[in-house]
């Protein structure tokens, strides 16, 4: 069994490094690290090996997941960053510069209708005071 695990890992390692897009990133986990994988078949079968294999096969095969899931996560960051890295250079987008003011409330409107009030008052000569 634990030839049938380097023998999983050396395949999903190979197809990892073959991923170009995201939507493959995501086949390539569901086909690992998936219920229905041949690493998680491995694991439930354990439960049916003697106690020396099952510790040994039952540790590599963890050592493995951890291995796949750190592998997937580096592998999907470097995705996003190319893919946002391709997005700016292909629009044209300056990052550098401000980005527009965002008003954090209105006035009441009560307050609004005094105002246009006092501008009505200010406009027939009175003053503000």
């Amino acid at each position: 069994m634990l030839k049938q695990l380097e023998e999983l890992a050396s395949q999903a390692f190979e197809e990892l490094n073959k991923v170009s897009g995201l939507e493959e990133l995501e086949t390539w986990r569901i086909r690992y690290l998936g219920k229905k994988s041949g690493l998680m078949q491995i694991l439930r079968s354990l439960a049916t090996l003697p106690l020396e294999e099952r510790q040994s096969i039952g540790a590599r095969a963890n050592e493995l997941k951890k291995g796949f899931e750190t592998a997937l996560s580096r592998k999907k960051e470097d995705l996003t960053e190319a893919h946002v890295a391709a997005s700016l250079s292909h629009e044209g987008l300056d990052v550098t510069l401000p980005g527009q003011p965002v008003s954090l409330g209105r006035l009441h409107p009560i307050t609004q209708i005094l105002k246009e009030i006092c501008d009505v008052f200010i406009g027939y000569g009175f003053s503000d005071h």
